[in-house]
């Protein structure tokens, strides 16, 4: 198999990564509203994505997000960072909230053993594997997802036997 970098345990506050295009059907709105039910202090939201794309969504992510300290539009990355990135997430969502083909970002977080919580749309079910090497929840459900993170935070061990669980693409 592929030698992957043995992954961090998951640190206090946990930390949560959105990583794509800032347009309503890839669903960070839904992300943000699930970070909103999560217990404060306990997990932080890193979002990547070009800010100045669709300014109009960006402006509605960041009310949304109303100006908490723990959640960081962090803008774009070059590619060759994807693995770095993901090394210092706990958990990369992809809240997508209709079928897609399966996200680059679903196969670079499995080769950097990045557990993924899902929108169970077709393209990526095909590939994540609830409760094996991720965790999956109904699309657009921002209560579902919240539950998913909580559980994350919650059971020392969750995050670690879904990444030994990854995927090498």
């Amino acid at each position: 198999g592929i030698s992957r970098p043995a992954r961090k345990a998951p640190r206090r506050p946990f930390r949560i990564g959105y990583i794509g295009t800032l347009i309503p059907h890839k669903g960070c709105h839904v992300l943000l509203k699930a970070f909103h039910a999560l217990p404060e202090g306990q997990a932080v939201l890193r979002i990547y994505g070009d800010t100045g794309q669709f300014a109009d969504y960006t402006a509605e992510l960041k009310a949304i997000a109303g100006g908490r300290r723990d959640i960081e539009f962090l803008g774009t990355f070059p590619n060759s960072a994807v693995a770095e990135v993901m090394a210092e997430l706990d958990a990369l969502v992809v809240p997508s909230l209709w079928h897609e083909n399966t996200p680059l970002v679903v196969y670079s977080a499995q080769a950097a053993a990045c557990p993924v919580v899902a929108s169970d749309c077709p393209g990526i079910t095909g590939y994540i594997e609830d409760g094996k090497n991720g965790l999956l929840f109904a699309a657009g459900d921002a209560e579902a997802l919240a539950l998913r993170l909580r559980r994350q935070i919650d059971e020392p061990g969750l995050t670690a036997a879904l990444s030994a669980q990854a995927k090498a693409p």
